[in-house]
């Protein structure tokens, strides 16, 4: 259903269905009409005979909210098991971040020096990283997506669409896109500890870890972002000055 859903605040007379396969349409041209019925995982026999899997639980939170335990904690249970470092290696990986960054060339880093996009990961590439191969052997296993930038990460959108008032689509419209019926679990945390939290772990704003941090300029630069924040919400949606790309980066996460 999401292939048919038009947002009445872009303008722009295309669909979310065909924004999303103008942008990803190696993701889309690789996907079968129907997945297996019976295996927990979204899987498919590929036109080469492979054997191809996409997760079917995806571990959307924020940063700072114990998304890394909860996900250690959920692959100890014997049908969820993590993705992998490669078609040839098994060893577990929590997060690719190729739905909200590889898949449009984004970097994976904030912080990379210099800040030139990466290439976009092809598909293809991907989807032999997802362990398939254990779930051929065992149906009833869901692999897991563990990725936490899914919650909030759509940054590039304005590059890519300078028509559009706000993002044409979002995370979740792209995951049922690929996979309808994927479970999904958000982890949240109290917004101002949650934040603070952050503050004191990353950097301050989009600064580097030497910047001085304290109470008062943690207080100062929250007052300043939400500012801008209110600004934005006097003349554009809710959508547009939430993924807005001016606010300082860790606290325009937090918003």
């Amino acid at each position: 259903t999401c292939l048919k859903i038009v947002s009445e605040a872009v303008v722009s007379t295309q669909s979310t269905g065909e924004v999303l396969y103008k942008e990803s349409s190696d993701v889309f041209d690789l996907l079968p009409d129907e997945y297996l019925a019976d295996y927990k995982s979204f899987c498919w026999w590929d036109r080469k005979e492979a054997f191809q899997c996409l997760p079917s639980v995806y571990l959307a939170g924020m940063p700072k909210c114990g998304t890394t335990d909860l996900f250690d904690k959920l692959t100890w249970h014997p049908q969820l098991v993590p993705m992998v470092q490669s078609e040839k290696d098994d060893t577990p990986i929590k997060e690719r971040h190729y739905w909200s960054r590889g898949r449009v060339g984004r970097p994976g880093n904030f912080l990379t020096v210099p800040r030139r996009p990466p290439p976009k990961v092809p598909f293809r590439e991907v989807i032999v990283k997802m362990g398939a191969k254990r779930v051929l052997q065992d149906r009833e296993l869901r692999i897991v997506d563990g990725t936490p930038s899914l919650l909030w990460d759509l940054g590039g959108w304005k590059d890519r669409y300078p028509d559009f008032n706000e993002p044409p689509y979002s995370n979740a419209d792209l995951i049922h896109a690929v996979s309808p019926d994927a479970k999904i679990i958000a982890i949240l945390r109290d917004p101002v500890e949650r934040l603070l939290s952050e503050y004191l772990y990353f950097w301050k704003g989009a600064k580097m870890r030497s910047e001085h941090r304290s109470p008062q300029t943690f207080h100062d630069e929250v007052q300043r972002e939400v500012k801008k924040f209110e600004t934005c919400r006097e003349s554009h949606s809710l959508r547009k000055c939430c993924y807005a790309g001016n606010y300082s980066v860790r606290l325009r996460i937090a918003l």
